[in-house]
């Protein structure tokens, strides 16, 4: 993936006494307790610049999901790492090996980069965000919904909220 190498362990158990840079542990309510691990281990090459190894564990509170290279999209000029799954996204600086964001999601969202900015797509909310993962702007959108794009804007129609704009700020 883009000057990335991705080593991934899915398992039915949680896992403990790894060594680990960055926890991402699931969000979701009222469920403290951790019923399954993931492990990733995440390698740069040449043209990434990432030097070091990054382990990101992923503790499952609601059911054990595996997820794959996939879930993941590589922003190369930040050095940030963007994730998903079933119930959250979450912004990972390969760098400093922190978490930048990490939010609850309704339902397996979509990241997808276009041009200096990264959007998420959820079943409810879409977010435009900058390549090093801040949150530049929201908007709620509810099924079913349609999207256009345009150069300054993404415009979503939707049934219960109407039209709803993510601008792009100048660059």
């Amino acid at each position: 993936m883009n000057g990335l190498a991705f080593i991934i362990q899915n398992e039915l158990y949680p896992l403990e006494n790894l060594d680990k840079d960055i926890v991402c542990s699931e969000k979701v309510y009222n469920n403290d307790k951790v019923c399954a691990s993931s492990f990733v281990s995440v390698q740069g090459d040449s043209n990434s610049n990432i030097s070091d190894m990054v382990r990101i564990q992923f503790d499952w509170r609601d059911r054990p999901e595996v997820i794959t290279e996939e879930d993941f999209l590589f922003i190369p000029e930040t050095k940030t790492l963007f994730f998903r799954s079933g119930n959250q996204w979450a912004v990972f600086n390969l760098t400093n090996k922190m978490t930048v964001q990490h939010e609850h999601a309704f339902c397996h969202p979509w990241l997808e980069r276009i041009g200096h900015f990264v959007l998420i797509e959820d079943e409810l909310d879409a977010y435009l965000m900058t390549l090093d993962g801040q949150k530049i702007n929201s908007v709620p959108i509810d099924p079913p919904w349609q999207r256009q794009d345009f150069p300054d804007r993404i415009e979503y129609m939707s049934p219960v909220y109407g039209k709803q704009t993510l601008l792009f700020p100048l660059m």
